[in-house]
């Protein structure tokens, strides 16, 4: 006997989220393009003006982007300083040791230096 196997609620809410916003962005666009004579003519004469279809779209868009551009900022924004501690050590860092010629290098954190060095980054500790 075959099992069948249950949706997660997650899934249903999922599609039904992608359902509706999918059907209210055809609703959109039809207003949007349809000229106001016709929607008349269908009996819908309760509608807010075109100018929305084009402002709420553009700050559906800005509001997107600015979320982005926060998000990254945020992120620079937390990131410690080159002098902290917390970007050169913790309790994990393997300092390099001598090995003798033509033997495995032990496995070692590189230096953030010779990172910054390695990848072009100049910084002047002044």
């Amino acid at each position: 006997m075959p099992r069948h196997r249950t949706l997660n609620s997650f899934a249903i809410y999922g599609f039904v989220t992608w359902t509706s916003t999918n059907v209210l962005l055809v609703a959109i666009m039809c207003w949007a393009i349809i000229p106001d004579s016709t929607l008349a003519r269908l009996g819908i004469t309760y509608f807010p003006d075109k100018y929305w279809a084009l402002a709420l779209s553009a700050f559906a868009n800005i509001s997107f982007i600015f979320v982005l551009l926060l998000g990254v900022c945020w992120n620079l924004f937390q990131t410690p300083d080159m002098h902290s501690l917390k970007t050169v050590c913790d309790l994990y860092t393997k300092e390099p040791v001598d090995t003798d010629e033509g033997c495995v290098p032990v496995l070692f954190d590189i230096p953030l230096a010779e990172v910054n060095s390695a990848v072009g980054m100049r910084y002047n500790a002044t």
